[in-house]
């Protein structure tokens, strides 16, 4: 009878997460073999790049933030806390790009918020990056992938031949069906590609950013990161160990990772192997003006819901002067290649759409009702002077100075599309969310008020369809709720002034709540991607989250098929 084996439980070591054993002496008459699964010589890091609100950001000066010194901890109750309690004048000082860093620590304010289950020690999670990213979304994730990657093929003694472990068997044969675009869409790995992919070592790195400056900066920054990455196993391992990193993204870390590999930003195509989007926003997302306008949206009336909806920012005023001041949030504005038309204001049964370059025919509008950025509401903290009253802009004031600063962030962001364009790796795979259930502002519809009479009285029924036009495109904004509803004022009866109430409506294209599909699909659209696949059942910011079926075998599959590229660490 052949002799048994025991396979030993492993821990990890500091540095990289190797596995080391621990066995103790026994007699020779115990034929039982102690049996250690070691990991490849040969290495592929993947490394997890998240979404905007998903990299998490403290003060490099806490006395210039309003003493806050974790200013974007989701996980930690007591940051959050803090935040919910912000003025819009304190957030427009707290979350200015230029005092801000990422945050990785794995304390705050003594309570633990970086918590894994597979026993890596603080100074590999700090090696890893693990810290830097909201860890109740990713976390589990980046858990997932460190297991399942590194579990992919096993020698079997028995049959004395390397086999696929049982979570990648299914790849094999009819493959793993996922609903792609509402029909059945099999992934398939043959036992020689899952072999290919067994031959390597995936330690799973994050990398977040900061998200307030530009995608271009924070590309840069993840090339420099990546270098960083290879730079450390290549000391430890030789420099044909390891080539090349596989980049999985989310949401806004899609644009980091494609400015990270384009040759007029990062430069970092030839260290990266290929990369997975999901939930990208490729060509921007109405959401990012809709919440400019009307602050960001409550799931529920649940005390977490209603905590998270402030911590993001309950109203246009509370959002306006952080991500006016911020490039890479108005980098995720629908840029120059959105579809046309995504921006209609409706009035009884006429339709006029806002078309043009939006950098220049929406988002540097000052004055109509419609306009991206309430002047109002730019500058809060009275950075260099304030606004009048009326809310109209001084001549000299601070509202003049931060117009001015809103402009140079506004001309970045589209010089930042206009050099990212069509580009992606050429070893690219995306998924989205094309989910009814979790519907998105692939457009935005502003319509007039629907109780006309109650606003203007009985000289209502006076009103032409050209003088309603005027006041829908050219209207004055009278007053702004900051939740929607804008009242807007013109000049445009023989009967003097008229004025309407205006209303966003809700939300109208499938996607995951945040990014529609007209944004989701473009990777697979202009054909840049290998394969692309239109997924339901999650919101955006759960893209990632473990329960997901067809997304974490969408990230498999992904994965595998890019490792197939890998032929280093043979010599």
């Amino acid at each position: 009878m052949a002799d048994q084996n025991r396979t030993l439980v492993h821990y990890h070591d500091d540095d990289d997460g190797l596995p080391c054993w621990l066995s103790e002496t026994s007699p020779v008459s115990m034929t039982a073999r102690a049996e250690c699964l070691v990991p490849p010589d040969r290495i592929i890091p993947v490394v997890f790049v998240p979404g905007i609100m998903g990299s998490n950001l403290k003060a490099i000066d806490a006395s210039k933030a309003q003493q806050v010194s974790n200013i974007w901890r989701p996980d930690a109750t007591s940051a959050v806390l803090k935040i919910i309690k912000l003025s819009p004048a304190d957030r427009q000082i707290v979350f200015d790009p230029r005092n801000t860093k990422v945050d990785d620590d794995l304390v705050v304010n003594g309570t633990r918020v970086v918590k894994p289950t597979n026993g890596f020690s603080d100074a590999l999670l700090k090696t890893r990056g693990w810290g830097t990213v909201y860890w109740s979304s990713y976390g589990p994730f980046l858990e997932y992938l460190e297991r399942e990657l590194n579990n992919v093929v096993k020698w079997n003694p028995a049959f004395k031949q390397v086999l696929p472990e049982a979570s990648w068997l299914p790849f094999q044969g009819d493959g793993i069906n996922v609903q792609s675009d509402d029909k059945a869409h099999p992934l398939k790995l043959g036992t020689d590609e899952l072999k290919q992919v067994g031959k390597y070592w995936y330690p799973v790195h994050a990398v977040g950013y900061n998200w307030l400056q530009s995608n271009e900066q924070s590309g840069k920054y993840l090339a420099r990161e990546i270098d960083n990455i290879l730079a450390h196993y290549r000391s430890k391992w030789g420099s044909k160990a390891v080539k090349k990193v596989i980049l999985v993204t989310h949401s806004m870390g899609g644009l980091v990772a494609r400015a990270a590999v384009h040759p007029k930003m990062g430069d970092a195509q030839d260290r990266v192997l290929g990369i997975l989007h999901g939930a990208m926003p490729a060509l921007g997302a109405p959401a990012a003006y809709k919440r400019m306008k009307a602050g960001n949206e409550r799931a529920s009336m649940s005390p977490v819901s209603f905590a998270t909806w402030l911590f993001l920012g309950a109203y246009g005023w509370d959002v306006t002067p952080v991500l006016a001041q911020a490039p890479g949030g108005l980098q995720l504005l629908p840029n120059q290649d959105y579809p046309g038309g995504w921006l209609t204001i409706k009035v009884n049964s006429d339709v006029y759409r806002i078309d043009g370059n939006p950098y220049k025919s929406i988002y540097s509008e000052r004055d109509k009702w419609w306009r991206l950025v309430n002047p109002a509401w730019l500058n809060p903290a009275n950075i260099g002077g304030a606004l009048t009253p009326t809310g109209q802009t001084r001549a000299g004031g601070g509202d003049d100075v931060a117009w001015a600063k809103y402009m140079n962030c506004l001309r970045s962001a589209e010089d930042f599309h206009a050099t990212l364009q069509n580009s992606y790796h050429p070893q690219t795979y995306a998924f989205y969310g094309a989910d009814s259930a979790h519907q998105s502002w692939g457009k935005i519809q502003w319509n007039i008020g629907t109780e006309r009479y109650v606003m203007r009285g009985p000289m209502s029924v006076f009103d032409t369809d050209a003088e309603l036009k005027t006041l829908a495109l050219n209207g004055k904004p009278r007053n702004d709720d900051g939740a929607g509803t804008v009242e807007a004022t013109a000049n445009a009866s023989w009967m003097g002034d008229i004025h309407e109430r205006f209303e966003i409506q809700p939300a109208g294209s499938n996607g995951d709540g945040t990014v529609p599909h007209e944004s989701g699909l473009a990777p697979g659209k202009n054909g840049s991607a290998i394969e692309q696949f239109a997924l339901k059942g999650f919101d955006h910011q759960g893209a990632y989250m473990t329960e997901i079926h067809d997304v974490m075998a969408v990230s498999k599959y992904a994965i595998a098929k890019i490792a197939q590229k890998a032929d280093w660490g043979d010599a």
